[in-house]
């Protein structure tokens, strides 16, 4: 596979393979996936892309119904205001090691 058919694969997001699911390098998104789940609400998933800096909200049936770029807003600051406008349904990101271990001792 050339880089080019690697790169499109990549920015394709939805049904790419590989590189997307590994731990980036990028000072920017330090040690985290590419993307990942944020949390649900109002029958929606809300996922993280750190390589656009934007949040993709999508439904059940697995449509975009919505993107909002941080515009120099930090996932945190951006997790608070959804919780305000709406409340999260399932919240799987924040709180640091504490909210990972808070959020599975609730599961258990």
């Amino acid at each position: 596979m050339s880089k080019s058919d690697t790169a499109s694969k990549e920015s394709a997001g939805h049904g790419s393979t590989g590189a997307s699911h590994i731990s980036s390098p990028d000072p920017q998104l330090g040690h985290r996936p590419a993307y990942f789940v944020l949390g649900r609400t109002r029958d929606c998933d809300y996922v993280a892309d750190l390589r656009t800096r934007t949040v993709h909200v999508v439904s059940d049936d697995g449509e975009r119904v919505h993107r909002y770029h941080l515009n120099g807003k930090t996932l945190d600051e951006f997790v608070g205001a959804v919780d305000e406008a709406y409340g999260w349904d399932e919240l799987l990101y924040g709180g640091g090691i504490a909210g990972v271990i808070e959020r599975s001792e609730v599961g258990v």
